[in-house]
């Protein structure tokens, strides 16, 4: 039987999740810095008891614990994130932005601190509000396998990159809410210009849904783990995506 106080707050942690981002949108029209802290939300009884609700429901000092219930209750698109090997947080699918020419949407993942991070058939192309780097856009052309890269503080924009994926083995991945095999690919981004490079991975199942990443921004930038506890899956699953990396079938293991 569903667990109506535990419904009830996860219905409340979405809506706080999409008026994050709802404020991020504005803040970002009006040039600031998303540096509000929860307090800032009301001052009264029950807005500060349902910060601490959500806050320890999203993200906090040490890991996030949820058991399997919880998680199979939560009726979102939701993913655990670490950011260079830290705590653990629980960030949900705030927004879906739908794109043209058969792409992929892109998913605009939110915590309770402000952070954003947005994916784009697994890849993540934008970041907001971490601790130390921020990704302001990264643009692939898989066609020709190269990509560009923008990111701060200070304004580093059009670093151009060579990129090459392969498929390195099939494994065996235990996620909470889901086992079983996939494709372990490795991606490589060199950056010419700062004769330096990343290595990228990803895990992705036989219907090409990535269920696990392990990426880093860009060269001495941070590295954020994903894994999608729930992972959105669009209505095509980007297979119309020309773009989308994982459908080169000669380039899986046998």
């Amino acid at each position: 039987m569903l667990n109506v106080h535990l419904f009830t707050k996860f219905i409340l942690a979405n809506l706080w999740a999409r008026t994050l981002f709802a404020r991020y949108m504005f803040a970002k029209s009006k040039g600031l810095f998303l540096l509000t802290s929860l307090s800032l939300l009301g001052c009264s009884q029950p807005s500060s008891h349902l910060n601490a609700t959500l806050k320890e429901a999203f993200i906090g000092a040490a890991d996030v614990v949820m058991s399997e219930e919880q998680l199979q209750q939560f009726p979102y698109a939701s993913a655990y994130v670490t950011v260079n090997d830290g705590p653990r947080a629980f960030m949900v699918l705030s927004h879906i932005d739908e794109t043209f020419n058969g792409q992929a949407p892109q998913l605009k993942w939110v915590s309770s601190d402000y952070a954003m991070i947005a994916t784009q058939n697994g890849r993540i192309i934008k970041t907001v509000h971490l601790p130390s780097h921020n990704l302001i856009r990264r643009i692939d052309d898989s066609r020709n396998n190269t990509a560009t890269y923008d990111w701060q503080p200070n304004n580093a924009y059009d670093n151009h990159a060579n990129v090459s994926l392969l498929a390195i083995s099939h494994q065996s991945l235990v996620l909470p809410l889901w086992q079983g095999e996939v494709t372990y690919w490795q991606e490589r981004v060199e950056f010419p210009k700062l004769n330096q490079h990343i290595i990228n991975h990803y895990w992705v199942d036989s219907d090409d849904v990535v269920r696990k990443t392990r990426q880093q921004l860009g060269p001495e930038q941070d590295v954020i783990e994903m894994e999608f506890v729930k992972p959105y899956i669009a209505p095509n699953n980007g297979k119309t995506d020309q773009n989308n990396p994982f459908l080169a079938d000669s380039t899986k293991p046998e």
